[in-house]
């Protein structure tokens, strides 16, 4: 078998090597993971039973090591190890955990050069392939290959026997599920046997007829009947002078091929043979014979083929090529321009050609290219004169498709039809190929075919990180690895795409004098990068030529969409935004992106009315819709349905809450509910955020309402940061505009989450400002909400007082005003700040009206806010069955409404609550729920509280060295916020704990970090 080996010696898996047959030479160790099975292999040849080590973790890491350093999903982690018959486990957070730790500590236990680790919810061996015997065996069989070219053949014998002296039996043998017997197959097949095919090669170019025909003999025994084996049994026979035997040898192969239905592979052996006795009779037999299984007029292999397996896979499966027998079958390999389709055909063709000893025939159809198309006719007679049957032998074009038809079924090939334009460029030649297995590579997926005929299609997509980074390594050189950490970033700014990345690579491998680093600056440039490979040395080849001749090829309507797209702001967006910017009814909008996604340009995004443009490809729209006379209008339609569908969301979300007036005619989607309108928020929360950076925003003078309708959703999620920087755009658009009311109702907004964010003196500079405006246009609500957030300023900086003065003012004006969703705050306010007084009977009156009036507007979330303060009155007067009455209410209303900043206080509450009732599990867990959240809204001063919770309530648990941690991380957010104070009272607290020995691997990073208070914040405008 082949195991799988690593250094140094593990003490529950031991081999040796293997000497030569009659050689005596001392033992060298070589030291394999125990994946034979039930046994190990002693370096003295003495089975040795590992009953410590269980068969299934013995699996996992075999399963690991055959992929090492890619990370498998515990999805493919059971589809390796446990058969149909065996039930993989429920728990796979759990399970996973289990292996990782039992393997890692036998690694580790053992002195093993590898590292187990946990990825995303997968496991992955990190480790050398060097330490692995398949990477031997396959690193040896390369330098073989080398010393053959070179004329080296003792050389190329030497290193061909010692790889193949590694294996020992089948491998991954203790698996036997269906990725493994697959992964199995192919090795076999397309390694172990080309491998011993080379090693006959070199040893009868050496004239080692005896030893080549003793290992042909162990070959054929493991291996089986094989044309390509026979032909080289041929020709050892023949130079051992064993002519009658070679005779015989020859005639029971051929019956058996004939038998077996194999006409053409009967007919090349047959010419195989009289060639090898021709020349053997006439004093040559040193010449070489070979005879060719057809046609192989491939273009260029790409050399470092990269990645793919899973398409390979599939391929070989489909057509035939796993079994050892081709099957009539026809594949379409769609995707966008420059994915690879033709690299990947080809690379398949050839493995395949190899395996199978088949002729391949390959034509490009020119269906995206500036050259002609070539029609069916043209195909036909490409092929026959591959074939070798001039064409113009045969009589019409009728006669010579029958022609082909006729040899193709005497002799099936492999076909690969590269560049096919559409179903109707093809569908009179597959009638023609018979029992041929034949690959069809195009940029639309040929939904003819598949409905018609069901033909599969299947999407080459772009390379992951990893394989990227791979490419790029090897194009690039040795440059690679002195700038590391800049590859990764190239792969990010190709986007994966194959061709985009050959092209950086060749840039930076022909500009040797530049640095890397700066050239990879300079490839941000969309335009740039899409530009690259113009170089007047060959016809265009870069990415603009290639996505060119998609866009070609498309209808009037769908180009003209395809084109406005270009204007949109990000590389995701659903139906509804494509037909605003066409200026077009549903229905056709789908149509024409339907035509989009069959063209390759686009993909739908999990979501039947939702696609996905690749970056690059949006960055070449982009540059079609530059300049285009619709582009304005477009535009303007565009804004105007974001906008529309965001006050409809807004309508449904925060029925209490007014709109910022805008033009009637504003319309967008229709939102059906609370749920729907959080969904569409999250759904388009990136391009929002785009727009309101653009210039766009500006352009009418109802822009600037996009910010102030979005920010109601960015602070229910918590998204302070993102509200920060819209509304500090916004308001100096306004400003260039000369619109007071609106300049004044940004600066509040601003103001409001900079004090969310304790930013205290810039918002209370902006409320002064926004209250100037305010005074001077007379806006007697947009007074009473700044004043209000004028008190919470004053709150903050800790003069009740002065806030509660504010406040009462503000109450009489609320009630002037009729103005009932602020009375409601504002009663709100006053009940926290006489509870942070500790006048409580004087805050229960104040959130009795709060609550009362909250209810009857349907204020979902101001009532959890509410009622949250009630539970911690409640609690503090030790009324805690009270208090778990208004925790539940909370709770009931919170699973109905989504809001950050009510979730995070009622968690607090109850943390507390649980705290002082000596709940102490309870109490971290509600703690750790609200730190949860603060992590989610980017607040560092309430996730420092919110850790500060968690390190009181993990202390009082009894658990120190887990406060001690959460005290820790909680002090760095202090300090640096300058809040030296509050960091130098949890030092002096984690100081006080008592010593105890770490938890063993436990790091702070490791420790679930659930919080803490925001208290309920300001009014927006």
């Amino acid at each position: 078998m082949l195991g799988f080996r690593f250094r140094p010696i593990l003490a529950w898996c031991v081999a040796f090597w293997r000497k030569p047959p009659g050689e005596v030479s001392p033992v060298r160790t070589r030291f394999e993971f125990g994946i034979l099975g039930s046994t190990i292999v002693h370096p003295h040849g003495n089975p040795l039973v590992q009953a410590d080590v269980p068969r299934k973790f013995r699996q996992v890491l075999a399963a690991l090591l055959a992929q090492p350093n890619r990370r498998l999903s515990f999805a493919q982690l059971v589809e390796w190890v446990w058969t149909e018959d065996e039930q993989p486990p429920a728990d796979r957070k759990t399970t996973g955990h289990t292996y990782r730790h039992r393997i890692s500590r036998l690694l580790a236990d053992a002195g093993a050069v590898g590292r187990l680790s946990t990825v995303n919810g997968g496991l992955r061996v990190d480790t050398d392939e060097s330490q692995i015997d398949y990477y031997v065996f396959r690193n040896l069989l390369s330098q073989a290959r080398n010393c053959r070219d070179e004329k080296d053949h003792e050389c190329a014998v030497d290193l061909a026997e010692e790889a193949l002296g590694l294996w020992r039996d089948q491998p991954l043998l203790d698996l036997d599920t269906s990725p493994a017997r697959n992964w199995r197959q192919a090795v076999l097949a397309e390694e172990w046997l080309p491998a011993n095919l080379f090693l006959l090669d070199e040893q009868i170019a050496l004239g080692r007829f005896d030893a080549a025909l003793a290992r042909h003999g162990e070959i054929s025994r493991r291996h089986g009947f094989d044309p390509r084996l026979i032909r080289r049994q041929l020709r050892i026979l023949h130079s051992l002078s064993r002519h009658s035997e070679a005779t015989d040898t020859y005639l029971a192969s051929y019956r058996k091929l004939r038998g077996d239905g194999q006409d053409a592979e009967a007919q090349e052996l047959r010419h195989f043979h009289d060639e090898l006795q021709r020349r053997f009779e006439s004093g040559h037999p040193a010449e070489p014979v070979r005879i060719v299984a057809g046609p192989r007029l491939l273009p260029p292999d790409v050399a470092g083929f990269i990645g793919r397996a899973d398409l390979l896979r599939m391929l070989d499966e489909h057509t035939g090529v796993a079994a050892g027998r081709l099957r009539a079958s026809v594949v379409v390999l769609a995707g966008i321009g420059g994915i690879g389709k033709t690299t990947l055909a080809v690379r398949w063709a050839r493995r395949a050609s190899n395996r199978l000893s088949a002729g391949v025939l390959f034509a490009d159809l020119h269906g995206f290219s500036q050259l002609r198309r070539l029609e069916p006719g043209d195909v036909v007679d490409d092929f026959l004169a591959q074939l070798g049957y001039p064409v113009e032998h045969i009589v019409g074009p009728a006669g010579r498709a029958e022609k082909l038809r006729a040899l193709l079924e005497a002799g099936p090939k492999l076909i690969v039809l590269d560049n096919v334009q559409n179903s109707a460029h093809v569908r009179a030649l597959l009638p023609l190929f018979g029992d041929c297995a034949v690959v069809i590579t195009s940029r639309h997926r040929l939904t003819e075919l598949a409905v018609r005929h069901g033909i599969p299609s299947w999407t080459v997509g772009p390379l992951g990180a990893a394989h990227g980074i791979e490419l790029l390594s090897d194009r690039i050189g040795a440059r690679a690895s002195e700038v590391p950490e800049t590859l990764r970033v190239l792969v990010e700014l190709c986007h994966g795409l194959p061709l985009a990345l050959t092209l950086v690579a060749e840039r930076i491998a022909s500009r040797p004098a530049v640095p890397v680093p700066a050239l990879v600056t300079q490839l941000r440039d969309s335009e740039l990068l899409l530009a690259i490979g113009q170089d007047g040395d060959s016809p265009d080849g870069s990415l603009n030529a290639v996505f060119s001749l998609s866009y070609q090829a498309l209808s009037v309507e769908a180009g003209r969409l395809f084109r406005l797209l270009g204007l949109h702001p990000g590389a995701e967006f659903g139906v509804g935004v494509a037909a605003a910017l066409a200026g077009e009814g549903l229905p056709a909008t789908r149509q024409h992106l339907d035509e989009l996604v069959g063209a390759q340009l686009m993909e739908q995004a999990g979501d039947v009315d939702r696609f996905r443009v690749h970056d690059l490809v949006l960055a070449f729209a982009a540059g079609l819709a530059d300049g285009d006379p619709e582009a304005d209008q477009a535009v303007s339609r565009m804004l105007d349905f974001y906008l529309g569908t965001a006050l409809d969301a807004h309508r449904v979300a925060f029925p209490h809450i007014g709109l910022p007036p805008v033009p009637a005619e504003i319309r967008g989607m229709t939102i059906a509910g609370n749920e729907e309108a959080d969904a569409w928020y999250l759904r388009e929360r990136s391009n929002l955020g785009a727009i309101i950076h653009s210039a766009w925003i500006g352009r009418t003078r109802y822009g600037w309402a996009l910010p102030h309708v979005a920010a109601r959703f960015m602070d229910r999620f918590g998204f302070y940061a993102d509200l920060v920087s819209a509304l500090t755009v916004t308001a100096e658009m306004l400003a260039a505009q000369r619109n007071p009311e609106a300049v004044a109702s940004t600066l509040n907004d601003l103001g409001f989450f900079q004090l969310t964010l304790g930013d205290t003196e810039p918002a209370a500079r902006n409320f002064e400002r926004a209250l100037k405006i305010l005074a001077e246009v007379d806006a007697p609500t947009g007074i009473l909400t700044v004043r209000i957030n004028l008190a919470a300023t004053e709150r903050k900086r800790g003069d009740r007082a002065a806030a509660t003065a504010i406040y009462r003012e503000c109450l009489t004006m609320a009630r002037a005003q009729g103005d009932v969703v602020r009375e409601a705050k504002v009663e709100h306010y006053l009940g926290e700040t006489a509870a942070e007084e500790r006048r409580y009977d004087v805050a229960v009156g104040h959130f009795e009206r709060a609550l009362e009036l909250r209810e009857a507007l349907a204020d979902t979330a101001g009532q959890v806010s509410t009622l949250a303060e009630r539970c911690q009155i409640a609690g503090a007067r030790g009324q805690y069955r009270v208090a778990d009455e208004f925790a539940a209410r909370a709770s009931v209303l919170l699973a109905t409404v989504q809001d950050v900043s009510a979730a995070i206080r009622l968690h607090t509450v109850v943390a507390e609550l649980n705290l002082s009732r000596r709940r102490y599990a309870d109490a971290v867990e509600s703690a750790g729920l609200a730190l949860q959240l603060t992590k989610q809204t980017g607040l560092s001063a309430a996730e420092a509280s919110a850790l500060d919770l968690l390190g009181r309530a993990y202390a009082a648990a009894g658990e120190p060295e887990q406060a001690r941690a959460v005290w820790l991380l909680a002090a760095d957010i202090f300090r640096r916020r300058g809040r030296q104070w509050q960091a130098d009272r949890l030092t002096r607290r984690v100081e006080s704990l008592p010593a105890a020995p770490p938890i063993p691997g436990a790091r702070p990073a490791d420790i679930t970090q659930p919080g803490v208070s925001l208290d309920e914040t300001p009014d927006l405008l």
